[in-house]
């Protein structure tokens, strides 16, 4: 038995760890989507993963409490339907009393219809959930983008400044700032952290906007 615990316990780590992944994943390609980066650009690491992993955990402990509160409930509402199995079943067998196994194939197959359509609706729900779930992080993430008002600015000597929209490894991803618009253009180039001079935190009250990707129409004119 405490083979086992260790076996099922190793996999619920590995499987909530590849969740959280997964979690971070898809709110990284929302708030990237939002200023239209690549999905190269995504970074998965310590300091992204461990807050989908809190967040997963907390979120299980809640279900369990959540679930071992509802479980009387729930197999009451399991012994109801097989005694209202029964008594259908019963009902039937009067009047139809020629058949003498009739009640136990009755109870037998509604029983088990009942738990094959139980188990396959729950597989589904389960799915739907975790596909909203999906889409909801990626729309989160790209919502946090849009309302971000505090960005690291690189000064140039010349011309406008860069701004820093991402952080992949040790390089920064910066994007040509339109100061005027108070806008970027999805055209990207990284630079090194330890050759960023002359940085600036700016407040944006209303954020940053992002410009449309060029088109292949646009590269011919």
């Amino acid at each position: 038995m405490e083979k086992f615990s260790k076996i099922d316990a190793a996999i619920i780590v590995v499987v909530l760890t590849a969740f959280s992944y997964a979690i971070t994943y898809i709110y990284q390609m929302g708030y990237q989507d939002y200023y239209n980066l690549p999905k190269e650009f995504i970074d998965l690491n310590k300091n992204t993963i461990t807050p989908p992993l809190i967040g997963v955990f907390l979120v299980l402990i809640i279900s369990f409490i959540f679930w071992k509160n509802t479980k009387a409930q729930f197999l009451l509402f399991i012994e109801t339907l097989k005694v209202m199995e029964n008594d259908r079943a019963q009902i039937t067998i009067e009047v139809l009393r020629m058949f003498k196994n009739f009640r136990r194939y009755l109870q037998d197959f509604g029983y088990l219809l009942f738990k094959q359509l139980f188990q396959m609706t729950l597989r589904l729900v389960v799915l739907a959930l975790i596909a909203a779930l999906f889409v909801i992080v990626f729309k989160v993430g790209t919502y946090v983008a849009s309302e971000k008002s505090e960005y690291m600015i690189i000064n140039q000597e010349t011309g406008d400044p860069y701004v820093a929209v991402a952080y992949f490894k040790d390089l920064v991803v910066v994007a040509r700032l339109d100061v005027e618009n108070e806008s970027i253009t999805p055209n990207f180039k990284t630079i090194e952290l330890k050759e960023l001079k002359d940085t600036e935190i700016v407040y944006f009250e209303n954020g940053l906007k992002v410009e449309k990707v060029k088109s292949s129409q646009d590269l011919k004119e």
